[in-house]
């Protein structure tokens, strides 16, 4: 296990359709799920819809438990990438931890390091790690009052 991080994490498997009606697949930590979701729907005008949960694992937990978790759901290779960027003014470490198909990874990180001056990604302060791993995906859809209990209210009662 990486230092700071489980080797498991519950995750929302959802859809994204952009303005311009492409979709995408998205891996979601739960606890950040709604916040994410008013992000990606008020200020990039984008729909989320296909809500699955699921669980994420490092590719140890999954080997030491196999035999269960591969009946447990629909599985497939999800890295979890870490981009941790020390900020030497402050003092700490900001980390990006997106979790993304294993096809996908490289591709991810190639965006995320786009935002990223050069002389940061050369220096000891930016550091890339791609934590293997398997998602494990409910079979059924699930609606969202099912796990976000509490968590319903609408933007206007945050102001």
């Amino acid at each position: 296990m990486l230092s700071g991080y489980n080797d498991t994490e519950k995750l929302i498997h959802c859809t994204v359709t952009n303005r311009y009606n492409e979709q995408s697949s998205r891996f979601v930590e739960l606890n950040n799920f709604r916040l994410w979701e008013f992000l990606m729907t008020n200020k990039h005008q984008t729909r989320i819809t296909d809500l699955h949960l699921c669980l994420w694992l490092s590719q140890e937990e999954y080997a030491t438990h196999e035999s269960v978790y591969s009946r447990s759901g629909e599985t497939e290779q999800v890295n979890r990438v870490i981009v941790d960027l020390f900020d030497e003014e402050y003092g700490f470490s900001n980390p990006v931890v997106p979790y993304v198909r294993s096809s996908e990874t490289d591709k991810v990180i190639q965006i995320l390091t786009s935002h990223i001056p050069q002389q940061i990604i050369d220096s000891d302060n930016c550091t890339i790690i791609v934590h293997e791993g398997y998602s494990i995906t409910q079979r059924q859809h699930v609606d969202k009052g099912d796990f976000m209990k509490g968590l319903e209210k609408e933007a206007s009662d945050l102001s």
